[in-house]
């Protein structure tokens, strides 16, 4: 294992304590969806490490890892903070972006020049651009952003 690779580790185990705990600690009313999004991060990660551990090679494995961050980091829908509340949309936006990548990408991990760059491209913008500019135009209470999922 590299050095990149156990500070990822050790990032993604920080990450996902704090999450769970985050969870647990608050008062919502659904922690068991919350609680949800922890565990596939968890399976993220893990799958993850371990294909980058076995083939770093392949790049399959940091694309996992970084869906299991993304998904792990999620528990900020338990913030009362708009900046904290913003920044975890993005990061649920980015873990189907990243998962979009990943499909496109398999098995190798890199993306194929031609249609399937254009496409993955397509996602990274549509991240950016759209969904930035909708979350810049939000009101305060972000409420209406919130996915179907957590509403409840």
């Amino acid at each position: 294992m590299t050095r990149v690779q156990r500070r990822v580790a050790a990032l993604s185990g920080v990450l996902q304590v704090g999450g769970v705990t985050a969870v647990v600690v608050t008062n919502n009313e659904h922690p068991s969806n919350y609680l949800m999004t922890q565990f596939v991060g968890l399976s993220w990660l893990v799958a993850g490490h371990v294909a980058w551990s076995r083939r770093p090679d392949i790049r399959v494995g940091p694309l996992m890892v970084g869906v299991g961050i993304c998904q792990v980091a999620q528990a900020g829908w338990v913030a009362d903070s708009t900046l904290v509340w913003r920044l975890t949309w993005l990061l649920q936006i980015l873990s189907i972006v990243l998962g979009g990548h990943l499909l496109v990408a398999f098995p190798s991990g890199r993306v194929a020049p031609g249609v399937d760059r254009i496409l993955v491209g397509a996602l990274y913008l549509q991240l950016l651009v759209i969904e930035g500019n909708q979350l810049t135009r939000s009101p305060r209470n972000p409420a209406r952003l919130m996915p179907c999922s957590l509403v409840s």
